[in-house]
């Protein structure tokens, strides 16, 4: 018997919180392993109790993590892949946001460090640094974060609209705030994200 839409809609959620918690769990470095074991007891909670249909569209699945102290979040569709060992290669004369860039799997991608867009601190994530690598169908960029927390479900309805700017965030890259202060970035805008895109010039530096 074929399984209603809905119910296949959901199946791909889970697929992907239990592919991202396999993939930090599998991570290298002082990760905090509770934050794993608490991700796969969710997984587990959510094939036992799946949401209504109704209930699918008012969620938001957020990969979570931190910059220069402050607690951001992205929805986990634009994020293609969470690495713990990675090297960046420098490039000379490119803009101070921009760490190098990285070969994955034969694919040069830019590597940001989001901090001085975002008037935060300088990068302070060593020894627990993640590389999360931003894309749908296919990688575009990555940025480094001082450390990914976990991959969870946020109900859409909690989400706050911005009053005001976040630092240097352009306010169109901030979808919203929780109660809690948790800043909910678009992932869209920051892949369209002018200053996000590096093109490289013949000489090896990048613009």
């Amino acid at each position: 018997m074929n399984q209603p839409a809905n119910d296949h809609g959901w199946d791909v959620v889970l697929e992907r919180l239990t592919r991202a918690t396999q993939a930090i769990a599998s991570s290298e470095g002082n990760f905090e392993q509770h934050a794993a074991a608490a991700m796969q007891a969710r997984t587990r909670d959510l094939a036992r109790n799946p949401q209504q249909p109704g209930d699918q569209a008012d969620l938001l699945e957020i990969v979570t993590f931190r910059l220069g102290g402050e607690s951001y979040a992205i929805e986990a569709r634009y994020v293609y892949e969470i690495m713990a060992r990675f090297q960046i290669t420098a490039v000379p004369r490119t803009p101070e946001f921009l760490f190098g860039v990285i070969n994955l799997r034969g694919e040069i991608l830019a590597v940001f460090d989001l901090n001085p867009l975002f008037g935060l601190g300088a990068h302070t994530g060593e020894g627990t640094s993640r590389l999360i690598i931003l894309g749908e169908a296919q990688p575009q960029f990555g940025f480094v974060a001082d450390a990914v927390d976990e991959v969870t479900m946020l109900k859409s309805a909690e989400l706050i609209s911005p009053s005001a700017p976040f630092g240097l965030i352009k306010q169109v890259a901030v979808r919203g705030v929780t109660a809690d202060a948790l800043i909910i970035l678009d992932g869209q805008a920051l892949l369209a994200d002018e200053r996000l895109i590096i093109e490289q010039r013949e000489d090896g530096s990048a613009v």
